[in-house]
């Protein structure tokens, strides 16, 4: 692995920030079935993708995590129903 693991990095620090990108902001609509591994951007997705995150971060108490989550996109690149 090329990547560093939350292993890894909270060994060396003590405060770990994470930022999505703009993408992310462009949210459709929920599919009948959620699946945590999905490429697919829908809450019903992304909720369990945090809570894993939430779950996984709770392993490492004496670091701090700061997440930054998707910044909200211009109305000129964004349908009403994305946003």
């Amino acid at each position: 692995m090329e990547e560093s693991t939350l292993e890894m990095l909270t060994k060396k620090y003590q405060v770990i920030i994470f930022k999505h990108c703009f993408p992310v902001s462009i949210i459709q609509a929920n599919k009948e079935s959620c699946n945590i591994n999905s490429d697919f951007k829908c809450t019903t997705d992304y909720k369990l993708q945090y809570l894993a995150l939430r779950e996984k971060l709770s392993e490492f108490p004496n670091a701090k995590f700061i997440l930054f989550t998707g910044a909200a996109q211009i109305k000129s690149q964004i349908t009403e129903n994305e946003a």
